[in-house]
């Protein structure tokens, strides 16, 4: 299993990741029903065909990514899920009109029986249809097989192309074996952003039980640059790259490994990296996404251990952001219009942290509209992504949640921009899906 924080560090640190990442993307949110929101648009729930609802097995749809024309990708969990070994996981694509195309991950090895399609996480869809995401593969990392001793595996990255294919690639091995010459039993790698080039950028393992991370881009040709801000600390597993923009740029996250702090990065296409911390994130911060006119929207904690937004523009200055009433905000999403897309509380008996959360739009100018889930009882505890909301350029808005029974529900929150509804559907021949890829390291 994959550890977000080595907890032994220093205290500044731990609190951080407790307060900030722990809290923001990793806790399920309860939803207050009760609470108006000050613009409501109706809320479609996405819910991919055969999607399982038994939600103490944790099935249903999970949705991930939306892209510039309103096409959804995300995963789900049928009703075989949970109940037999390397079952009941898949892919889908939701298009415009509503109609789906579901898909599974390669075979895995056919030399490491049984030789079937496992668990495929889709993380981000492109304008041109390709997804990037990973899948699972219970014998990678394994000296042995069958296993055991038990706790080896890891994860394939994927891109899925637009007819089918699929082209699987993983960080090289010498990259894997970093910080474990002995041999990574646990190596993974995990695209979170891919551009409408094909650029892609993530995180990949580099130790053993995932406890060290390292971040990477691959280019569209395949080659692939591992790559760290100065000074960060590998030992901080699920800290790194986040998002990369149309020029190349990538944001994040890295922990100083002399400090223990965390501090949002900035690095250009030509590998300089630039800190991007507002002045008052004395407690740390995260940049989650950039767009194309190099806006950088993120979340720091002050000297109070209150989260704040903020957005970094172009030239370097920051604007500082909460929604009215707001004791937290967590930033999760921005759009090339320069709308950021997030979460925030209201007091509750006084504590900020009860678990009450709504959804907001900033828009450039500042204006906030606020809004909430139907039915919902929480929201998707990410693990790798680090993102719960995805938006688009016409400001629709995608994410999952869970109802009162623990099933989850894709969720899309439409835009305003009429052409997205006239998008062409992505169609493809389900005959045709490639059930195995070349592949490349």
């Amino acid at each position: 299993m994959r550890q977000q924080f080595s907890f032994g560090k220093a205290a500044i640190a731990f609190k951080w990741a407790q307060c900030i990442v722990y809290v923001l993307l990793f806790c399920g949110f309860v939803l207050d029903s009760g609470a108006p929101a000050q613009a409501q648009t109706a809320i479609v729930t996405i819910d991919a065909p055969g999607a399982g609802t038994n939600g103490s097995l944790s099935q249903g749809t999970y949705a991930t990514s939306i892209n510039v024309s309103g096409v959804i990708t995300g995963y789900f969990y049928d009703s075989t899920f949970g109940s037999t070994f390397y079952a009941g996981c898949h892919g889908f694509i939701r298009n415009p009109d509503g109609t789906y195309i579901t898909f599974d991950s390669p075979m895995s090895p056919t030399n490491k029986p049984p030789s079937v399609p496992t668990c495929v996480q889709p993380a981000s869809i492109n304008q041109a249809g390709v997804v990037a995401g990973w899948y699972e593969d219970a014998s990678f990392g394994c000296k042995f097989w069958p296993d055991t001793a038990g706790g080896c595996g890891g994860q394939h990255a994927f891109l899925r192309m637009r007819n089918g294919a699929f082209i699987t690639f993983d960080a090289p091995t010498e990259l894997q074996n970093r910080y474990d010459p002995s041999g990574n039993t646990n190596p993974g790698t995990f695209p979170k952003s891919i551009t409408s080039a094909g650029e892609v950028t993530g995180i990949y393992a580099s130790c053993s039980e995932s406890s060290c991370d390292d971040s990477f881009v691959r280019r569209p040709d395949g080659t692939f640059v591992s790559f760290d801000p100065p000074n960060a600390s590998p030992s901080f597993g699920n800290v790194g790259a986040n998002s990369v923009n149309t020029a190349g740029s990538i944001v994040g996250n890295f922990v100083d490994k002399t400090t223990g702090m965390f501090h949002s990065f900035l690095r250009t296409p030509d590998g300089a990296f630039t800190t991007t911390d507002p002045p008052e994130a004395v407690g740390g911060s995260t940049a989650v996404s950039i767009n194309a006119p190099r806006e950088v929207a993120g979340s720091f904690m002050d000297s109070s251990n209150v989260t704040h937004g903020y957005l970094r523009a172009s030239d370097g200055t920051f604007t500082v952001f909460d929604p009215p009433g707001a004791c937290y905000t967590a930033t999760l999403g921005l759009n090339n219009k320069g709308t950021v897309v997030g979460t925030y509380a209201t007091l509750t008996g006084g504590n900020c942290y009860a678990n009450i959360v709504h959804l907001f739009l900033r828009a450039a100018d500042g204006a906030f509209t606020t809004f909430d889930v139907p039915d919902a009882a929480r929201f998707l505890s990410t693990f790798i992504s680090g993102q719960v909301l995805a938006i688009n350029s016409s400001n629709a808005v995608i994410g999952t949640f869970f109802d009162a029974n623990g099933v989850a529900h894709g969720f899309l929150r439409p835009g305003t921009d009429p052409s997205e509804d006239a998008a062409t559907p992505y169609t493809q021949n389900l005959e045709q899906f490639q059930r195995t890829g070349a592949r490349q390291n």
